[in-house]
């Protein structure tokens, strides 16, 4: 009966190491802009092309869903941003704000900035189209409402989701393996 204690933290303690190891694998996936697992939000401007706010890059795409073009948010920092008036995009880094053109060139730099950004999860382009931003089991994406019927342009890609699932299960594995093995440490201690 002894040694089952030994061995079973052991092993414990081997699905920790792994679990952690697969979280630093998926942290350096995400760190390299491979992946995208959190949004900075989403935007429409005058031709009601999305703007999908990423950790390091801005993807455009048509309100038929087709790529068009990426630009750099301008900043290495967490951000927020909306397209204003439909003519420019406005990027908060919480201590400058960029006013840049809807391809990504900077129009001007504010030093002290106030936030005006307002992400929503509905929004309303100038033509009158509805977008809304849904998460469905964390897969982010964002639909069209136009005359009755709902129209997805954006998705979440596979693996960013496959990548989203893991690291959240990873998050509840590694903390229920931590409980486990505290209750096993103090039912030892208590034995000797």
């Amino acid at each position: 009966m002894k040694g089952m204690f030994f061995i079973f933290p052991k092993r414990m303690t081997v699905a920790i190491v792994t679990v952690i190891l697969l979280k630093t694998i998926m942290f350096f996936v995400v760190l390299s802009g491979y992946v995208c697992i959190d949004y900075r939000g989403f935007s429409i401007d005058n031709e009601d092309n999305l703007y999908v706010g990423m950790p390091s890059v801005i993807k455009v795409y048509s309100a038929e869903g087709e790529f068009l073009r990426s630009f750099s948010p301008k900043t290495s920092r967490g951000y927020s941003f909306m397209v204003e008036g439909g003519e420019k995009v406005l990027i908060d880094t919480g201590n400058k704000l960029f006013i840049l053109d809807l391809y990504g060139n900077v129009l001007n730099e504010i030093e002290d900035s106030y936030s005006r950004i307002n992400n929503s999860n509905k929004f309303v382009s100038n033509s009158g189209n509805k977008y809304v931003v849904n998460n469905c089991i964390f897969r982010t994406s964002v639909s069209l409402l136009r005359d009755g019927s709902k129209r997805t342009i954006f998705k979440m890609p596979a693996l960013d989701y496959i990548i989203k699932l893991l690291d959240w299960i990873s998050d509840i594995v590694l903390i229920v393996l931590v409980v486990i093995m505290i209750i096993s440490f103090r039912a030892f201690n208590r034995k000797q």
